[in-house]
């Protein structure tokens, strides 16, 4: 408690010491530049009002503030002090006898060496007879705490600054390492919280008074911009208060209030990466919250638990609640924004920290005491239950052998009917000689009778096998049979229709009656013959019959069997086929017919594919409602669809001599798919290449 009173009694003289009148009598004046229009030739001439204090304060504003400083008599040099300002950007001009002598361009966003005095505030060196303008703009709070000292003044009162902050930050390295050592060694989980607490409260202090600027990026101002991040970092005193005073279990409406601080603080450091001012406005107000709520908390716990550790907490937490509301009244323009804020806000948390330290040793004091004294009346209860389960256990002894006898009792019950079930046992065993003989019989008659059926089933199922192989050929000639017809039939039609036409041209007035006569008749018969070729189509074509073909198509097995038969021709075109069958990968069709289409496709693309490139074909199909779309896309020659679109499904047509072929397998598939009740199109641009849409009706398998 002694070297508690000597650090009180030193804060309060340094607090003292740096208040002292050593300042020089400078006459502040200022003027807001609300649109950012003027420089310093324009703004020499301007009407500046002069400021009641030396700390001229906007709080967040978008305005330029322009300061005008008159400085007294001074016997050299003078030293311009702007403390604890936190200014993206501060022009600094040096005028002598109305002549602009020096400039200064720094701030937060400019190197640190651009600063005229390597310290961690912004300071300017003023010769005699000089006077001074500053043009201050920044995204946060627009403050400039202003002090003057005559040079041989200034170290004396910076070196009271340096200490009181380097001090403050030594009390605070020694209470978290003290604190790390005792979570260790102790495992109590209050050491830890507070250590937390503490760590939070220096990487404050580093931040506010620009240490890290100054001694960790001097060379990267742009991580100035991430302040408020480390601004919220205090969180973790709440954090520790909630923990301390457990929140949680006596005022969970109030420790739900502590959580949505907690994000607020958090959201307004992170939202200042877009909009700084938006986010410190949030990060300050919501931090301004913290010691009000747990004031506020904290009393209401004391009310409900009496505990006089929180009203010890309650009284030392009053110097933080003070230090916070001051520096963000300050902050926000509420208050008088004074120089030395920042040294009155150390010297407070500092004595709060040692005592909310002393407050946790005492607290988890208390702790070992109560756990103390519970572990005795455990014991004592663990003494007084085995006191009674002693007369327990002679109690249970009594019964035990009471129930010892019942049970002798019972088991010669048991003994006596135990020998009449073996009598019936023995008569059982009779029984069951008799029984097994007769299931002996029944056996060798089940196996008479299985062997009877087993040579029955190898003579059902040789006629089976025979009759599946005569089905499969037959159903191989009629496929064969039928594609016969179909190209008959379509073949004949066109010397038909040649025949039609010649017999038409020899019907002239001029003929001779007779000649006229044979002509006519055998345009009769030829019209016949056409009749029934039509016919003949037209049957072929019937679904009904179709529909009998029917059977499972598993697209990949189609396209790997046409893969094989193409074998010579994809090895050497070098051919890459790419299928994608997610949608659909099967469908019940006409095997045949669809086999036709993969094989016929698979080979026209390699067949017009472009010499100077890899032949790629893609296959894919799509399933929209009640259709199934099997689409064949290549990147061969192309086609002119314009000029011979109307004609590419027409047997016999064929639009490039110079590859081989007879020009009927478009027309095939054309008609093959027309029978499945489906239809076909084409997509093609010469030098890009075709695609083709099979569109067939949905009978999906998978």
């Amino acid at each position: 408690m002694t070297h508690f009173k000597r650090y009180l009694f030193l804060f309060l003289y340094l607090s003292c010491f740096t208040s002292k009148g050593t300042e020089l009598p400078a006459r502040v004046f200022i003027f807001n530049d609300s649109l950012g229009k003027y420089t310093i030739q324009t703004i020499t001439s301007k009407q500046f009002s002069e400021s009641k204090d030396h700390s001229p304060n906007l709080a967040f504003s978008n305005s330029i503030l322009w300061v005008k400083m008159d400085v007294p008599e001074i016997s050299s040099q003078a030293i311009i002090t702007i403390e604890n300002a936190h200014l993206d950007h501060l022009d600094c001009y040096v005028f002598s006898k109305d002549s602009l002598v020096r400039t200064f361009k720094t701030g937060d966003l400019h190197l640190f060496k651009s600063r005229d005095i390597n310290t961690n505030f912004f300071s300017f060196l003023l010769n005699k007879g000089e006077n001074i303008y500053f043009k201050a703009s920044t995204k946060g709070s627009l403050a400039l705490p202003i002090r003057v000292h005559e040079l041989n003044e200034y170290f004396g009162y910076d070196r009271t600054n340096q200490v009181i902050i380097w001090m403050y930050i030594g009390i605070a390295f020694v209470a978290l390492f003290a604190n790390v050592l005792f979570f260790i060694t102790l495992k109590e989980t209050s050491y830890l919280y507070y250590s937390f607490y503490v760590f939070a409260n220096i990487i404050y202090v580093f931040t506010d008074v620009e240490l890290n600027f100054q001694y960790i990026w001097p060379n990267h101002p742009e991580y100035n911009k991430l302040n408020l991040l480390f601004y919220s970092c205090p969180v973790f005193t709440l954090i520790f208060c909630n923990y301390f005073l457990q929140t949680k279990r006596y005022l969970p409406f109030l420790h739900r209030i502590n959580v949505i601080i907690i994000v607020l603080q958090i959201i307004g450091g992170a939202y200042s990466l877009i909009d700084y001012k938006t986010g410190a406005l949030i990060s300050s107000y919501s931090f301004v919250l913290v010691p009000f709520v747990i004031f506020i908390t904290a009393i209401l716990i004391y009310i409900k638990s009496h505990n006089k550790i929180i009203l010890l907490f309650l009284a030392s937490w009053s110097l933080y609640l003070i230090g916070v509301i001051v520096y963000i009244g300050c902050v926000l323009g509420l208050l008088e924004y004074y120089a030395s804020i920042s040294n009155s806000i150390f010297i407070a948390t500092s004595i709060e920290m040692i005592l909310i330290f002393v407050i946790v040793i005492y607290n988890i004091n208390s702790i070992k005491e109560e756990n103390i004294n519970s572990k005795n009346e455990i014991i004592q209860l663990l003494s007084d239950k085995e006191k009674m389960m002693g007369a327990q256990n002679q109690l249970l002894e009594a019964k035990v052998i009471e129930r010892t006898k019942v049970l002798q009792i019972k088991n010669e019950e048991i003994s006596s009917q135990n020998e009449e079930i073996a009598s019936q046992n023995e008569e059982l065993f009779q029984k069951q000689s008799l029984l097994e003989q007769k299931n002996y019989i029944i056996t060798l008659t089940n196996k008479e009778l299985t062997d009877y059926k087993e040579h029955l089933e190898e003579i059902v199922e040789k006629r089976t096998v025979e009759i599946k192989h005569a089905n499969h050929d037959l159903e191989n000639k009629n496929k064969q049979l039928e594609q016969f017809a179909f190209m008959a039939a379509h073949n004949l039609r066109s010397p038909v229709a040649t025949i039609i036409g010649l017999t038409s041209l020899m019907e002239d007035d001029n003929t001779p009656e007779t000649q006229r006569e044979v002509v006519k008749r055998i345009s009769g018969s030829v019209r016949k013959l056409d009749i029934i070729v039509k016919s003949l189509s037209s049957i072929l074509s019937d679904p009904k019959v179709t529909l009998k073909l029917f059977e499972e198509c598993d697209f990949e097995i189609l396209t790997k069997e046409s893969k094989d038969i193409l074998f010579t021709e994809i090895n050497d075109s070098n051919a890459e086929i790419v299928t994608n069958f997610e949608q659909c990968s099967k469908i019940s069709s006409v095997k045949a017919y669809l086999h036709n289409l993969f094989y016929n496709m698979m080979s026209n693309a390699m067949k017009y594919r472009k010499t100077s490139e890899i032949a790629r074909i893609e296959i894919s199909t799509k399933k929209e409602g009640d259709k199934i779309h099997i689409i064949f896309k290549d990147y061969g020659i192309g086609m002119n669809l314009a000029l011979n679109g109307s004609e590419i499904f027409t047997p016999f047509k064929r639009f490039n001599t110079k590859i081989d072929g007879a020009g009927v397998g478009l027309y095939l598939i054309k008609t093959q798919m027309e029978a499945l009740g489906g239809s076909i199109r084409v997509e093609s641009e010469l030098g890009i290449g075709t695609t083709f849409w099979v569109v067939l009706p949905n009978t999906e398998i998978v």
